[in-house]
């Protein structure tokens, strides 16, 4: 068999086992057991909720696979993921700070809420509330703000660092 055969037929064979495998998956993880089906409301994103997922959709992993999800039932949007390597936690973090100030722009506030993730118990009652066996990272809480306050720290001038 030549080559080129060979990775036909071995590209199909990937291309129909990935497809089979998504189809046959079981997809329990999407469905919350805390929101009945009646009683969630069906609404588009508005544009700057899409802006601010594909911003987070840029978010670099391992191997750039993006091994997380965006789930979306209103009003709750959480980011699921399994990647806990040092470096791309740095990189995650590095990527949420821009985030962070692009949603400024946009005159929504983000507030990390992590540190009740500290606590076992209160972590367990989380876990359990939005149905997520995994490890949560981080909390964000999320709301529209009229009018940002100023820095409260002082800061260095840049020619400070530059010499």
């Amino acid at each position: 068999m030549n080559r080129r055969k060979f990775l036909g037929i071995a590209g199909g064979s990937v291309l129909v086992a990935g497809g089979v495998y998504y189809l046959l998956s079981d997809k329990q993880n999407f469905i919350r057991k805390d929101i009945k089906p009646y009683l969630s409301k069906k609404s588009p994103l508005r544009p700057v909720e899409r802006e601010i997922l594909w911003l987070a959709s840029l978010t670099p992993s391992g191997h750039n696979t993006q091994p997380w999800v965006v789930k979306y039932i209103e009003p709750y949007h959480w980011i699921v993921g399994n990647d806990t390597s040092v470096s791309d936690l740095v990189e995650t973090g590095r990527r949420m700070q821009r985030l962070f100030l692009k949603v400024r722009q946009k005159g929504i506030a983000l507030h990390p809420m992590t540190q009740i993730l500290e606590e076992a118990q209160t972590r367990q009652v989380i876990n359990q509330s939005i149905g997520i066996t995994d490890k949560i990272q981080f909390l964000l809480r999320t709301g529209y703000v009229n009018n940002y306050p100023g820095s409260v720290s002082l800061r260095r001038p840049v020619d400070w660092f530059v010499k």
